[in-house]
């Protein structure tokens, strides 16, 4: 397990170091749908996800955005709706802007206002078209330590 995430690391630190630009734009929104496994608590998740490309550091981009979330955790239904958060940076120094790699992080509770959710993740984005984008990431939660995730964006 370590070794992966060592290996991914240093795969995604060489895409800081190229030198031509991805696709993603400031004032860029993303509009989108995924979905997620826990693998640690057999748990699927779907969510709805909005992304606006706020800050542009020439390099990168760091946008911010918001996701609606449902999942199967509990028989509560008021604890199986959640929001979170998130904010990634997006770097755009891709060759041939297809894929731009991103890390990030994300917060949010559910709709009873008791349970918590924080993360970490690491992805990579792959242009479709001008207007589609197909991704996948990795993520670290309090949760659960293995959640993969991918799903399909929208560019407006």
């Amino acid at each position: 397990m370590n070794a992966k995430i060592i290996s991914l690391t240093f795969i995604f630190i060489g895409f800081l170091f190229l030198n031509t630009y991805g696709q993603l734009k400031k004032d860029d929104i993303l509009l989108g749908v995924s979905g997620t496994y826990e693998t640690d608590n057999k748990v699927a998740i779907t969510s709805f996800n909005f992304e606006y490309e706020k800050f542009d550091f020439n390099t990168a981009i760091l946008s911010l955005g918001a996701s609606a979330n449902y999942c199967n955790f509990t028989g509560e239904s008021n604890k199986n709706f959640f929001f979170t958060l998130h904010a990634n940076l997006n770097f755009n120094n891709v060759p041939g802007s297809k894929f731009i790699p991103f890390i990030g992080f994300s917060g949010g509770t559910n709709l009873a206002l008791k349970d918590n959710l924080y993360g970490a993740h690491i992805g990579c984005r792959y242009f479709i078209e001008y207007n589609v984008l197909l991704f996948a990431k990795y993520g670290l939660t309090n949760r659960s330590l293995t959640s993969p995730e991918i799903g399909i964006d929208f560019r407006f």
